[in-house]
């Protein structure tokens, strides 16, 4: 009972409050001789006005192909992590929507058969009434696997018969790799090639000793030596014939490819 001028000696019912807690809305008969029903509008006190809500317009749908996800669950956790609602996608777009109090954080998880779950936080600071805020739930298939990038970071030439790395061209490294450190997610791969002079079994030591002296120089750059795959592959994969002296330069040479 909110007291005189909310209650009367009439009859009041259905007494409703608006999303941002400002006004309320009732029937009376207080005005009616014929006991009909009207409705009133009247600002409700700060005091007893609830905590801010805001709605979230969410939508879940496959990542690759952009199709509507439906009957995916939505569950929103404090961050005790105690469950405190259980939404459904709907049927037709995947959509769905939540009312949740502003200033709070909270977690949603989104769970769909066949798909891979995400997790993510939701957290206003204003009442977004009108136009609610956007949560967009982008699930990849379940079986879904990364794509494996490969960029060539650098190639470091030889000359004949060297597999030393001569300050010049450890400076080559030290700069080209500088930026990729520390490196914990990449697989960093040195391989060493050289001409068709001399024997294959000559070749194929060459162009081990070759990739060596580059992981040790990435070690000592402080990069972790597990991430590091150095090989040596002789004279296969010549990046031009082995015709000219100039061919044979090309060929004389560590490539070093970064994974991601």
């Amino acid at each position: 009972n909110p007291g005189y001028t909310i209650n009367s000696t009439s009859g009041e019912a259905s007494m409703t409050l608006s999303a941002d807690g400002q006004k309320a809305f009732l029937s009376s008969n207080r005005n009616n001789l014929e006991g009909n029903y009207d409705l009133f509008e009247m600002d409700w006190p700060q005091a007893l006005q609830p905590e801010a809500i805001t709605f979230v317009n969410g939508r879940v749908y496959d990542s690759l192909s952009k199709r509507a996800l439906n009957y995916a669950s939505i569950f929103i956790h404090d961050l005790s992590g105690r469950e405190l609602y259980h939404y459904t996608s709907n049927r037709g777009d995947g959509s769905f929507m939540v009312i949740m109090p502003v200033h709070t954080t909270y977690t949603i998880t989104v769970h769909r058969y066949g798909y891979k779950s995400i997790t993510d936080t939701l957290h206003y600071t204003e009442q977004r009434l009108a136009i609610p805020a956007e949560f967009q739930a982008a699930l990849l298939p379940e079986d879904y696997r990364e794509p494996v990038n490969d960029s060539l970071a650098l190639t470091v030439y030889f000359n004949i018969n060297h597999t030393a790395l001569s300050d010049s061209l450890r400076l080559q490294v030290q700069e080209a790799l500088r930026d990729w450190l520390p490196g914990y997610d990449l697989l960093i791969q040195v391989n060493g090639y050289t001409d068709n002079t001399g024997t294959p079994l000559v070749n194929e030591q060459v162009s081990h000793l070759r990739a060596r002296a580059v992981t040790t120089e990435l070690i000592g750059m402080g990069f972790n030596p597990a991430i590091i795959l150095s090989r040596g592959w002789g004279e296969i994969n010549p990046v031009a014939d082995n015709d000219t002296e100039a061919n044979r330069d090309l060929n004389r040479r560590v490539e070093i490819v970064i994974t991601r």
